[in-house]
C-alpha cells in the first residue's frame, strides 16, 4: 500500500477530531473561525472528498458494506475479550480509518491479487 494513501485516511480521520484534543473540532471551539482555522478545514474538507470518492470509486455501496460489516463483527469480537467503553469512539475512529485506507488502496489490492485492473475513463 502506498503510505501517502494511508496518511490522507489517517489525517482525515485523526485530523478531524480525535479524543486527545490535538484536532480541528477543538481548535475550532478554542479559537473560533479565524484564517488559520479556515484554511485547515479547507485543507481537512480536500482530503476527506479525496478519501471518500477514491474508497466510493474503488468499492462501490456493496463493497463498502462489506468492510463495514468485517471492521464491525472485528469489534464485536474485541468486546467479547475487552471492555472497549472508554475508547469506543477511537475504535470508531480506527474503523472509519481502515474503511477510508482499504478503499483507497483497493484498486492496488485488487491488481496484486486478481491481476485486474481499473480503467475509470476510456478514451475514444
Amino acid at each position: 500500500m502506498k503510505v501517502i494513501r494511508l496518511l490522507i485516511a489517517l489525517v482525515a480521520v485523526f485530523g478531524t477530531y480525535n479524543a486527545f484534543g490535538m484536532d480541528y473540532v477543538s481548535l475550532l471551539q478554542e479559537k473560533g473561525i479565524t484564517p488559520v482555522t479556515s484554511v485547515m478545514g479547507v485543507c481537512l474538507l480536500i482530503l476527506w472528498i479525496i478519501a471518500l470518492r477514491a474508497t466510493i470509486n474503488s468499492l462501490k455501496l456493496i463493497g463498502i458494506g462489506l468492510v463495514m460489516l468485517f471492521l464491525g463483527a472485528l469489534v464485536w469480537l474485541a468486546t467479547d475479550y475487552v471492555d472497549l467503553g472508554p475508547v469506543v469512539k477511537t475504535v470508531f475512529q480506527f474503523c472509519l480509518f481502515f474503511l477510508l485506507a482499504i478503499g483507497m488502496n483497493w484498486s492496488i489490492i485488487r491488481r496484486k491479487v486478481s491481476g485486474q485492473q481499473d480503467v475509470n475513463d476510456v478514451g475514444d
